[in-house]
């Protein structure tokens, strides 16, 4: 079967074009998959953003909650008032209450028992606001008052 040059000239164009579509169908595919990459890699950042800042606001709260950092708080306050007293040593502490106030903010009130200057024992209502800073870092608010 001899064909001729007509038909010959044909059936390349043809082949040709049909490397042409094969070629654009790669292409096609390939920017569809790159694409589909790129969307979940967007979709991947997007969640775990919220994700971070659903971590971020469950630390505030958990930060911020009343409650959480009140032995700290008495712990920070007893230094304070210990170091107005002459006898530190001697300090006993009692009827304490911590109130939290805001943004770690705490309001510390009780009653101390510690020697005097004469070495007799005497019982002063005090006062102290201190605050929260993160992790072990504290902040007496200010001055701590012994009350007569």
């Amino acid at each position: 079967m001899d064909l001729s040059a007509e038909d010959r000239r044909r059936i390349y164009e043809a082949q040709e074009q049909l490397k042409k579509i094969e070629q654009e169908s790669k292409r096609r595919k390939i920017a569809r998959g790159c694409l589909g990459c790129l969307g979940a890699l967007v979709l991947a950042g997007v969640l775990f953003g919220l994700w971070a800042n659903r971590q971020a606001a469950r630390r505030e709260a958990e930060f911020a909650r009343p409650g959480r950092h009140d032995v700290e708080a008495q712990f920070k306050a007893h230094n304070a008032i210990r170091a107005q007293l002459r006898a530190p040593a001697t300090a006993k502490f009692s009827e304490e209450r911590v109130v939290y106030q805001d943004n770690g903010v705490h309001g510390v009130i009780g009653m101390v028992d510690a020697q005097n200057l004469f070495g007799a024992m005497v019982r002063q209502k005090w006062i102290c606001v201190v605050q929260h800073r993160g992790g072990n870092n504290w902040t007496v608010k200010e001055p701590c008052a012994l009350v007569d």
